[in-house]
């Protein structure tokens, strides 16, 4: 998934190098996009069915854990309606001349390298410590802010590293919690609802940031630390729901 996060843009940098535009780049990256669709087709006709961990299934299928679904699901809403997209941070990075605009594309892809070196630690702690892994998050979406709009080049670049991480985080662990705290009868469902709650954060979110950029920069950052606050007494719930089922 990364390999093409990281190709892409650089194929998008080469397009408007060689002067396509970005309506022209666009539509060139259509072409990956009809082959990708073939191979999910493939990939659907010859999936095969999967092993079921009946005592874990027992464990997750207890009413009692549907109260950490709910505050998970309500935790996730708040730290990604916080979550500034790389968009308005790109966007404020040439409009303040930290980088030119024709690199931005070359940005992104360095930033989807660091998102795909992380993963696989990421992975692994929550292994070894679960849900509590992201417990950083709230935090990491406030220091993104704070670093990106500092107008300092070494700041947005530590604000740039934190951004792979906290996207990381978003492609690997904070999914794969659903299929542990949901019964597998209803995963298609709570997927559903998770990236509707996602998606819907992040448009949120990104809209009044947007909006605050135009009538006050520092209001931005009220915002996220408001929504960020709320995120971390959700999470401490989270932990706590999660250390109780655990236990039983």
């Amino acid at each position: 998934d990364q390999i093409g996060a990281v190709i892409g843009p650089v194929l998008f940098y080469i397009f408007l190098a060689i002067g396509l535009g970005y309506k022209n780049s666009f539509l060139v990256l259509f072409v990956p996009f009809v082959i990708m669709l073939v191979f999910l087709f493939i990939s659907k006709m010859y999936s095969g069915k999967i092993d079921i961990d009946i005592k874990k299934e027992e464990k997750i299928n207890d009413k009692n854990n549907r109260f950490l679904v709910y505050f998970y699901l309500v935790f996730i809403f708040l730290t990604s309606l916080g979550f500034i997209g790389f968009p308005v941070i790109s966007f404020h990075a040439v409009k303040v001349n930290i980088i030119p605009e024709v690199f931005i594309p070359l940005v992104y892809a360095i930033v989807m390298v660091l998102d795909a070196l992380v993963a696989i630690p990421i992975g692994i702690l929550y292994d070894r410590i679960g849900v509590t892994v992201m417990g950083f998050l709230p935090l990491m979406v406030i220091a993104i802010v704070i670093f990106s709009f500092s107008g300092n080049f070494i700041l947005f670049v530590l604000a740039l590293i934190i951004w792979g991480v906290v996207t990381s985080y978003y492609e690997t662990v904070v999914r794969a919690h659903i299929g542990n705290i949901v019964p597998l009868q209803e995963r298609g469902l709570f997927y559903g609802i998770f990236n509707t709650i996602l998606g819907v954060g992040f448009a949120l979110g990104n809209s009044i940031v947007g909006y605050l950029y135009d009538v006050n920069k520092n209001l931005i950052l009220y915002f996220v630390i408001f929504v960020e606050i709320l995120g971390i007494l959700v999470s401490l719930m989270v932990f706590t729901f999660s250390r109780f089922s655990h236990k039983r």
